[in-house]
């Protein structure tokens, strides 16, 4: 066993090396963490929040996000080659692309319901709120074009293993108040900007044409296109923003957020409990499903992507209570 202090400092030496890593191979970096270390993340993760009760007080009601997932990942397994039949079938091809073009609603829809559920613990009845969630949502995402794209694309990606690993940093903080924890938020903080002031040259990015083909069938590159219409409107930019100067900065970000949001993970081990609560059984559950995995990534990394973006999506709804309950935690801790 290690002390809390021992995990922060850990943890501030899992970030520099992170960042120095995505430095040097960010491409790479980014899909071997998403690949080797993101099926584990899932598994443990879901495990320790269904222990935590989701930080819910009505668990039954944490069923709407599965069923969403399970809406939102069905177009996408059924692209694959076994599925082709099916899906070229035009009404359920029809259904399927509606279910596509509504995913910013659904997702942001939770996002409300989550603080329902965490915010209104005595309320009557959830399965009004949850229709006012969904209703809330169609007008935000109707009136505000832009938030389709902060809730369809940054919300389940970047905000989720960036904006929400900060979060919940800083709501552990608040009870251990760690000088070392300290050191690691403002640290995560400043990453951002460490990057852009990072002299970089495209040029020393050589790409093979295995990771661009998994880059754009996965829709990865995607994520870089839509932040690189933010800090830059250069058409060049835009017309090949993953192998410009900024797009390289991009995806060191990228790979660095969602490595360190991993590791951060797995170094908390002792501090959150969760490696606790597993049995010998739950272990042995999580390890081959996790080894089927990555040894599925490792077959084919687009089928292995397709197949495991149920639990990955999953996960980011599941952890929507916890994102709500940190943002309260720290808004009360600051203002009342």
């Amino acid at each position: 066993m290690i002390t809390a202090k021992q995990v922060d400092v850990l943890n501030v030496g899992l970030l520099l090396l992170s960042l120095l890593v995505a430095f040097y191979l960010p491409f790479q970096l980014f899909l071997f963490s998403y690949a080797v270390l993101g099926p584990l993340h899932y598994l443990t993760e879901i495990r320790w929040l269904s222990k935590k009760q989701f930080f819910v007080a009505n668990k039954r009601w944490v069923v709407v996000f599965l069923i969403a997932c399970i809406v939102i990942i069905i177009p996408s397994l059924l692209r694959l080659p076994i599925f082709t039949i099916v899906y070229n079938i035009p009404l359920l091809k029809k259904v399927l692309t509606i279910v596509s073009r509504y995913y910013g609603i659904i997702m942001l829809g939770c996002l409300f319901f989550s603080a329902v559920l965490v915010l209104l613990k005595q309320a009557s009845n959830y399965l009004l709120w949850l229709v006012i969630s969904i209703a809330v949502s169609m007008l935000v995402l109707k009136y505000l074009p832009f938030a389709y794209i902060v809730f369809g694309v940054f919300l389940p990606t970047i905000i989720h293993v960036y904006l929400f690993t900060l979060l919940f940093m800083i709501y552990g903080n608040l009870k251990a108040k760690s000088l070392w924890c300290t050191v690691g938020i403002v640290a995560l903080i400043l990453t951002p900007f460490i990057i852009i002031l990072l002299p970089v040259n495209s040029n020393n990015y050589m790409l093979s044409d295995a990771i661009k083909a998994i880059l754009f069938e996965s829709g990865f590159n995607k994520l870089a296109i839509y932040l690189a219409k933010i800090f830059s409107a250069d058409d060049a930019v835009l017309r090949q923003p993953v192998l410009s100067n900024i797009g390289i900065k991009i995806q060191i970000f990228i790979a660095f957020s969602y490595t360190y949001h991993y590791l951060n993970w797995f170094s908390k081990t002792s501090v959150i409990g969760w490696g606790k609560q597993l049995q010998t059984s739950h272990l042995l559950v999580i390890g081959c499903i996790w080894l089927l995995a990555v040894m599925l990534y490792w077959y084919n990394y687009i089928i292995g992507f397709k197949v495991l973006a149920f639990l990955s999506l999953l996960h980011v709804l599941l952890e929507f209570p916890l994102n709500i309950t940190s943002i309260k935690a720290i808004i009360v801790k600051l203002f009342y």
